[in-house]
């Protein structure tokens, strides 16, 4: 009875938003993509920048041949491109030890010499005048990509695959999954590999599992750059205890891949009054600006005309424009034609 009291109040709970774990979509993968509850496909191209040195202006018209191409490629409806940036001076510690120094100090002892000196100083000193940075695409795929025949033949999988098995409880939804709707998915994240390559982006395509990382790092940021890695369908399962050991009829949700909601959401966000969120170690402030700027500029420059008030609030902790190492960029824009995916 406790059981099923439980379960009852953990859905109405989950259907009124309460949890932060309620805004989690995700629910299951299917090869490399992740598959939401909705039954929309979802990628992440992680984008490395420039393969080149370039002027502004080459930079200008690099961004706007850019556009036009991903612009292209969104006029078919159920197709969506989100952008996420992330600035934090505070990571930059742990992506130098990463990208260069682990490898200096491993060489190092293979050839014995003593350079924890050098290392040392320079792990000091480059933090201070280096931050990290990161660029991704999100690729959407929703159902309505897809004609009524389509949609007839992808309900009939997922009824048949659903039918083979019983009710597998607040687990991965498998049976989700649709091999016509990930033939859709992966020829669009074909043609945006092909667009950002054509203007010499350099991209990289993240499989399910480092795109959970980086959905969990960007929420809790104390968590970035730990080795956590989330358990997705395939992988090794660890058995769990059910919650009410006294069930006669227990689900077999414990043997089966937790919920991936339930693996990224460690600690549940707090409201501090009506503008300010807290999560984790992060502050979270929104911002709304109906009239975004245009075309290609610096970050803090874009800000600048964006929100006038707040950035020349921060400035005033460093008169040369920098940001203070206490405070970080996080935010995303979508350019979407036809279907936007929202809540």
């Amino acid at each position: 009875m406790g059981g099923i009291l439980s379960s009852l109040l953990a859905g109405i709970s989950l259907g009124l938003r309460q949890p932060l774990a309620s805004f989690c979509d995700v629910e299951s993968t299917h090869g490399d993509h992740l598959i939401t509850k909705r039954g929309e496909y979802v990628s992440v191209l992680r984008i490395n920048g420039l393969r080149r040195m370039c002027t502004r202006q080459e930079v200008e018209a690099l961004a706007e041949q850019q556009r036009i191409e991903l612009q292209g490629l969104l006029e078919e409806r159920g197709h969506a491109i989100v952008g996420w940036y992330i600035s934090d001076p505070e990571r930059s510690g742990i992506e130098i030890d990463r990208l260069s120094l682990n490898g200096c100090r491993s060489i190092a002892r293979q050839i014995g010499a003593d350079l924890s000196d050098v290392i040392e100083e320079r792990r000091r000193r480059w933090p201070n005048v280096m931050r990290w940075e990161a660029t991704c695409y999100v690729l959407w795929t929703r159902p309505s990509v897809l004609t009524r025949e389509d949609r007839k033949q992808v309900a009939e999988e997922r009824r048949t695959l659903a039918s083979q098995f019983p009710r597998v409880g607040n687990t991965q939804r498998f049976a989700l999954r649709s091999d016509i709707m990930a033939a859709r998915h992966e020829s669009f994240i074909s043609r945006v590999q092909a667009a950002l390559q054509g203007v010499d982006i350099s991209c990289e395509f993240l499989g399910p599992h480092q795109a959970l990382q980086v959905a969990r790092e960007a929420t809790y940021r104390e968590t970035a750059g730990s080795v956590w890695k989330p358990i997705l369908l395939g992988d090794r399962v660890m058995p769990r205890l059910p919650d009410d050991l006294d069930d006669p009829q227990p689900h077999p949700q414990g043997l089966l891949w937790p919920a991936i909601r339930d693996q990224i959401f460690n600690a549940d966000a707090e409201t501090k009054g009506g503008q300010l969120v807290t999560v984790g170690g992060l502050y979270i402030r929104p911002g709304r600006h109906d009239d975004w700027p245009r075309g290609s500029a610096p970050v803090l420059r874009t800000l600048q005309r964006a929100w006038p008030q707040e950035t020349a609030m921060a400035q005033r902790h460093d008169p040369r424009g920098r940001w203070p190492r206490r405070l970080r960029l996080q935010g995303s824009r979508s350019r979407v034609s036809g279907d936007v995916p929202r809540k």
